[in-house]
């Protein structure tokens, strides 16, 4: 699975959220992702998504960001 598809999805998702008129307030969500090799453990895979999501919540709402190594 390439890196646009993945982004795709994340779009996807975040516009479903969008149309929740579930709660009286806005609803946003910020996705952080981490593309992984072979070598990759989950350890660090999730470490590396972990950070990618920390960027996004840095740089305002909604964001899909992707762990730049």
């Amino acid at each position: 699975i390439m890196q646009r598809d993945v982004s795709h999805i994340a779009l996807r998702i975040q516009e479903q959220l969008a149309k929740c008129q579930t709660y009286a307030i806005p609803i946003t969500l910020s996705i952080g992702i981490c593309c992984f090799y072979r070598y990759t453990s989950l350890y660090e895979m999730i470490e590396y998504a972990d950070k990618a999501l920390y960027v996004a919540k840095n740089n305002g709402r909604n964001r899909i960001e992707f762990y730049q190594s």
